[in-house]
């Protein structure tokens, strides 16, 4: 996986490297390239390990240990390691009056000296950058709007200041705390992500998205450089519209601008489908991909689309017997970041890399369509006591906090335990700038903190050898999107409009979900039963069957067979069953139920991959 590793240590310490190595060793590719900056005379030491498409244009492996040995070297100059890609990083190395060679570390190393930490404020796309600053001996950590790349921090047992990509380099440093953190756990168990900075791990946190971060004179100044305040009107026009349409155009523009070859992950639904619309606009014919069983329906629609965008399609089949030995190797690049079994695009990268070093994927579009937690109240209704009910209503979609912890959690973790998620909502709103209307105020809970989280499962996997981008998370089309009224964006009007001015014969394909073509104006909810009738023979035309939804994967099915063994030597083992925090007969149990036939997937999903996360990651134990 790709990521940025820093160390902030006392000076003069000689085993700076060696601690360096071991944390990049937790990151680093196959063909193990790497880019260095090791100061032992400063105590600081970053390092970058990169994709297959990662080169030397990261920066000059920069370093004072030679032979043994230490030697001075003070930077003249602002020295920077960069994880992702700032889209704008061209134009802004033509204002610095910068040669075109200049690596992107560079560039941005180059805008700071010049223009400050503030500076970065302004790049758009998804990265992250640490900068050495020798003339205030600071080192300053900073990230995108979205935190599409993160940054973990934690303090190490000897004093080191620890920042990483990715808790798995910071769980690899010698003397690392490597525990769980109790809520972390609650929320992770009942909601799929951890929320206010907590990880899975006790004293590692998350730096929250558009931070910059600077430690000098052995202190930590952090502030967050931009916050998103939504100002939705009631009524709205075709120029309003319009705008939005070009802002997602240009954004899908950038992305594609900035290098390739790409391809797109395309479904039946809306999100990819509006990207594609975007790029057979400018005439761009990419590759697109997707991962699935024969026969589902987004398989089927998504080779329609794809014909009719004069796409290169690549139907990559997905196999319960081609899982059992992607696991492991999966919970090791997901890292506890999330707890979901999705390990399919592993057996895939290697055909992936042989035509696209670039993926496009739709993250982020939920923000321009959803209910935001199933929020429907007027902004009188939406006191933050009921949003944060109706949140936790919403999210609590993995395991059940009324009837799952009981049943599962020993019963001291039980007491301490059950009010955790609901309290960890509350502080995630408590947060949430006073400015934003109270019944928006869901959605920028959804954007700052489940978002860049929950959704970055298939993003890990694949950034072991692709880079992604997310043309849906830029800041000036989310906010565009964001102000029109509630009845458009729940009725994702922004997807149908997109897609049916920028390529209409991509709107009369059937929507995924309900078998409805997405021409806008869309059919408001109410008259969706008259219009079915007539979409019903579109689709039976295409499919040359009646709209019956086929989901994309059989993990239920898997689970029962090809995946057995694995789990039942995982769960039922008995180091699993013995855990203080799980109660072992109901594991067992849930087990049990499911291979007679009931559908206990998530709940063994997240217990397999909790259990293989504390085993690799927190013990340290390989097999």
């Amino acid at each position: 996986m790709p990521g940025l590793v820093a160390i902030i240590a006392e000076p003069y310490w000689p085993d700076l490297t060696d601690a360096l190595e071991q944390m990049l060793a937790a990151l680093a590719q196959p063909d193990g390239r790497v880019a260095r900056l090791v100061l032992p005379e400063w105590g600081v030491a970053l390092g970058h390990a990169g994709p297959a498409r990662f080169a030397t244009r990261q920066m000059v492996d920069h370093t004072s240990v030679g032979a043994g040995a230490l030697r001075p070297y003070f930077p003249a100059v602002p020295l920077a390691l960069l994880d992702g890609e700032p889209l704008d990083l061209p134009a802004v190395a033509g204002r610095l009056g910068l040669p075109a060679e200049v690596a992107p570390a560079g560039v941005v190393a180059a805008l700071y000296a010049r223009d400050g930490a503030e500076a970065l404020a302004a790049l758009d796309g998804h990265w992250a950058a640490a900068i050495i600053d020798p003339a205030r001996r600071a080192v300053i950590f900073a990230n995108d709007a979205f935190g599409i790349r993160p940054l973990y921090r934690s303090r190490a047992t000897d004093g080191a200041w620890l920042v990483a990509s990715h808790p798995a380099a910071l769980l690899a440093y010698p003397t690392a705390v490597r525990r769980l953190d109790p809520a972390g756990l609650a929320e992770q168990l009942a909601i799929g992500v951890t929320l206010n900075r907590r990880t899975l791990y006790e004293g590692i946190e998350l730096l929250p998205p558009a931070t910059l971060a600077t430690f000098a004179a052995g202190q930590w100044a952090t502030r967050r450089y931009w916050r998103p305040l939504p100002a939705p009107v009631e009524r709205h026009t075709e120029r309003d519209m319009e705008k939005v349409r070009q802002l997602f155009n240009a954004s899908v523009y950038r992305a594609a601008a900035a290098g390739g070859p790409f391809s797109l992950a395309l479904t039946g639904g809306m999100d990819a489908r509006a990207i594609l619309s975007a790029l057979v606009v400018g005439g761009i014919r990419p590759h697109t991909v997707i991962h699935s069983v024969p026969g589902s329906t987004d398989a089927m629609l998504a080779a329609e689309l794809a014909r009719r965008a004069g796409a290169t399609h690549h139907f990559l089949e997905v196999r319960g017997e081609d899982l059992p030995d992607l696991v492991r190797p999966a919970v090791q690049l997901l890292g506890g970041v999330v707890l979901r079994l999705d390990v399919h695009p592993l057996r895939f990268l290697d055909e992936l890399t042989s035509f696209t070093q670039v993926m496009f994927t739709g993250l982020g579009a939920d923000l321009t369509r959803r209910d935001y937690g199933g929020i429907h109240l007027r902004p009188a209704q939406a006191d933050r006591a009921t949003v944060a009910q109706a949140l936790f209503k919403y999210f609590n979609f993995q395991l059940s906090v009324e009837t799952d912890f009981p049943v599962l959690l020993d019963e001291a973790w039980y007491a301490a335990l059950r009010d955790q998620p609901a309290r960890a909502i509350q502080e995630a709103l408590d947060v949430v700038d006073p400015a934003v209307p109270r019944d928006e105020v869901g959605g920028v809970v959804e954007l700052q903190e489940f978002l860049p989280r929950f959704w970055v499962k298939g993003d890990l996997i694949v950034r072991r050898e692709l880079e992604t981008r997310h043309p849906f998370m830029d800041r000036a089309f989310l906010m565009a999107a964001w102000n029109l009224p509630r009845d458009v964006r729940d009725a994702a009007g922004v997807q149908r409009y997109v897609i049916t001015r920028n390529a209409p014969t991509l709107a009369d394909v059937p929507y995924e979900h309900d078998g409805l073509p997405l021409r806008y104006p869309f059919a408001r909810h109410e008259r969706w039963q008259g219009a079915w009738r007539r979409a019903e023979q579109q689709v039976r035309v295409l499919l040359g069957r009646p709209y019956v939804r086929v989901p994309n994967y059989r993990y239920a099915e898997w689970i029962r067979g090809p995946l057995r063994p694995l789990f039942a030597a995982v769960l039922l083992d008995p180091r699993s069953l013995a855990r203080p925090y799980f109660r072992g007969e109901t594991i067992r149990r849930w087990f049990d139920e499911h291979l007679a036939g009931k559908d206990n997937t998530t709940r063994l999903t997240m217990l397999m991959t909790l259990e293989l996360t504390v085993r690799m990651l927190i013990e340290r134990d390989v097999n």
